[in-house]
Parts: C-alpha cells; structure tokens; sequence
C-alpha cells in the first residue's frame, strides 16, 4: 500500500535527487505550472508510459492538485500495482506546494 509523504519529504528528494517526482495531472496543468524537476505521466497513460518514463531503480513520488484530489494515491496505487516497490503520493500536492512557496517550473 502506497504511503503518504509530506512536502519536507519532497522537498528533501528534489534536492539529492533521489526520487522521481511524477505529476499525473494534465499536461496543460502540466505546462502550467509544476513541482521543479517533476515529469509529467497524467494518470490516464500512466500504464502505457510509465515504463519508458520511470526507471525502477529510484523511489517514485506521485502529486496531484491538493488532499481533495484521489489521483495521487490512485496512481501510486497502480505503479505498485506494476511492479514498482518504493511508491509514496504527495497527497499536499501543487496546491500546497505553491502555498508554501516551493520551487516550480
């Protein structure tokens, strides 16, 4: 079962680069504004892509909007579903992130 990490958590893994951070909003969301260094699989094609996009080696971090939206833990759910072992979600997500005024791209 996927679990929850905080923004400190985040944040720690974007600056030792030691996850994948994986935006599984739209890519006009996307295009927007998102989490700096963050990919974007939107969660209508993360089985087809998740595989050329993320490696299995790394910890996998999913985000959506804000602890409203499901999608995060949805798509971290299916990663693990895929075979992927070190899966968390940002369930704080873009919306809190911006708040808190993190680094975005």
């Amino acid at each position: 079962m996927a679990k929850s990490v905080s923004i400190d958590d985040v944040l720690r893994n974007i600056m030792d680069q030691s996850a994948e951070i994986v935006d599984v909003l739209d890519p006009e969301s996307y295009d927007e504004v998102h989490i700096r260094g963050a990919i974007n699989i939107p969660i209508k094609r993360l089985e087809k892509e998740a595989s050329e996009k993320i490696s299995r080696d790394k910890p996998i971090v999913t985000y959506s909007i804000d602890y409203e939206c499901p999608i995060s833990k949805m798509a971290a759910e299916k990663l693990e579903e895929m075979g992927y072992s070190d899966v968390s979600y940002y369930s704080g997500g873009k919306k809190e992130w911006i708040a808190m005024e993190m680094p975005v791209d």
